[in-house]
């Protein structure tokens, strides 16, 4: 016969609902977003510029450029000015269809999609290239990431 001390049993259910308890407030916490202004830079290098008002993304601009890890590369970048608002969930995360409009009138726009998170004062995501054309040559599109902080 297998007797457990009351003491033992009472720790560990005390171990569970404090476990417990702080598992699913982490679950429903809601992740705090500071309205300012943002910059920073892509992982081209590009500058990324955006606002942050109430839960939500606005005047989002940058340019993407190819690297080279999808075809040729080292032509003129897509433009990006995503006018929002794109909408921050409680967690902090966002995402948004794109339009990359294309640098000279023979290029044509690309279709594209912002993904991210808010965390303190940095923004942190990925601009990606959705069309199909790209997404066969780069096996799952162009993807661009950035990291931007409240300036």
């Amino acid at each position: 016969m297998n007797r457990r001390s009351p003491v033992a049993v009472l720790f560990v259910a005390a171990a569970i609902t404090v476990t417990g308890g702080a598992l699913a407030q982490r679950a429903g916490h809601t992740v705090s977003v500071k309205a300012a202004s943002y910059k920073g830079t892509t992982s081209e290098h590009s500058p990324v510029t955006f606002k942050i008002s109430g839960r939500s993304i606005r005047n989002f601009s940058t340019t993407a450029y190819y690297n080279g890890s999808c075809g040729q590369g080292g032509g003129p970048g897509y433009t990006i000015d995503a006018k929002g608002p794109i909408k921050i969930d409680k967690y902090g995360k966002f995402s948004a269809s794109l339009t990359l409009v294309g640098p000279v009138k023979p290029v044509k726009n690309e279709k594209g999609k912002l993904t991210g998170k808010v965390s303190g004062t940095t923004v942190t995501g990925a601009i990606v290239d959705i069309t199909q054309e790209h997404a066969s040559i780069c096996r799952h599109g162009y993807n661009e990431k950035f990291t931007a902080h409240q300036s």
